[in-house]
């Protein structure tokens, strides 16, 4: 099993506003007490919120897992039966134990091991690596089926020379907790506030960026910080990510219509990526593939930015290739690093000479 995190001395991010269950109304928390009440006294209501419960929790394992190990080859449907039997009562037989391979990348890249808790407690692991521009920060989420531990995006996002935080969002690793919509962002917004408070980093000076699952969490974690520091301009990065999981689901399940899209709503599946994109202040750059074979290009992120542009958004279309992992050729991480750059403000960039900036939406073709 995974090692645990030691919750000692772990920075705790207080409540954004919003989200915060004290500032809820007092008919919003009787109600809450009184469908509580109900749920004990009348058992099928009781017995549907706990199924519902679990079901969420399960969804949220597949639709944001770490990299999953398999302790024996499957050979027959019998063998996929046994472990899908065994991933729904015990999800965590199916997690690689990554913590000794992180030590040793945090040793090779001189980088630390960092904690912290979120409002709702959830305790969340990530690694801090230092750049040459240590007042400059990439806060990084990667996509489904990626960890920390791996650092699989530390080679493409290294040449910025800017500071980088990895993190594994609740239930990825060894990061734990309440697995929920809002818990995602949370994640995000907790792992900011560390490094406001305890790094010393202006919210200005935080880029949050995000690979798929990753960038939907990030930019969404990015609005409550927005939303928390309303005079700082908040600055975003979004790569290949959907407008909604709402959208994504019904796109990608498009057999099930409409009965698939309440079930989204009724176990609390909604990101709502593309109201949380509008909100920020700073500048915003989205990578997209139209022929993205995993976010259709009507869920896509971008798709929707375009459909209902709010303030100023820079697009950066990507080759169509039907391949969802970007960045694959040396032309395609040239443009990224030049955005980046441009974003970060360490140097001087074709992004920042581009004739098209300053328009309520740029595309910007490879």
């Amino acid at each position: 099993m995974p090692a645990s995190i030691e919750p000692t001395t772990l920075f705790q991010a207080s409540w954004p506003e919003r989200l915060d269950p004290a500032l809820k109304s007092l008919a919003s928390k009787v109600g809450n007490i009184f469908w509580n009440i109900i749920s004990v006294m009348i058992f099928p209501i009781g017995l549907i919120r706990l199924a519902g419960h679990y079901i969420r929790n399960i969804t949220f394992r597949c639709i944001v897992p770490g990299i999953p190990t398999l302790d024996a080859p499957l050979f027959s449907q019998w063998d996929m039966t046994k472990l899908i039997a065994r991933f729904l009562f015990n999800p965590d037989i199916c997690k690689t134990d990554l913590t000794e391979y992180g030590k040793f990348q945090l040793k090779r890249l001189k980088g630390e091991s960092v904690q912290f808790t979120a409002p709702d407690g959830a305790q969340i692991d990530g690694a801090f690596v230092p750049g040459k521009h240590k007042n400059k920060v990439i806060l990084f989420v990667g996509g489904n089926a990626e960890q920390w531990e791996t650092l699989n995006w530390h080679e493409i996002l290294e040449p910025t020379g800017a500071s980088l935080l990895f993190l594994n969002p609740r239930g990825v690793g060894v990061s734990m907790g309440s697995r929920n919509s809002e818990g995602y962002a949370l994640d995000t917004y907790a792992s900011s506030e560390y490094l406001i408070h305890q790094k010393k980093i202006d919210p200005e000076n935080i880029l949050f960026a995000g690979f798929s699952m990753g960038a939907a969490n990030t930019t969404r974690g990015a609005a409550l910080i927005q939303e928390k520091y309303p005079d700082k301009k908040i600055q975003a990065i979004n790569i290949n990510s959907f407008s909604s999981l709402e959208n994504e689901i019904y796109e990608i399940l498009g057999l099930f219509g409409y009965p698939g899209l309440i079930a989204s709503k009724l176990l609390g599946l909604n990101k709502d990526v593309k109201k949380a994109w509008d909100s920020l202040k700073g500048k915003k750059v989205i990578f997209h593939n139209p022929k993205d074979p995993v976010i259709p290009y009507l869920a896509q992120l971008a798709t929707a930015v375009k459909q209902k542009p709010v303030g100023t958004s820079h697009i950066v279309e990507l080759p169509s290739t039907f391949n969802h992992v970007p960045f694959t050729n040396e032309q395609e991480v040239k443009t990224f690093h030049s955005v980046m750059n441009h974003l970060l403000a360490t140097r001087t960039s074709w992004f920042d000479r581009n004739p098209l900036i300053g328009k309520e939406i740029t595309q910007v073709a490879l």
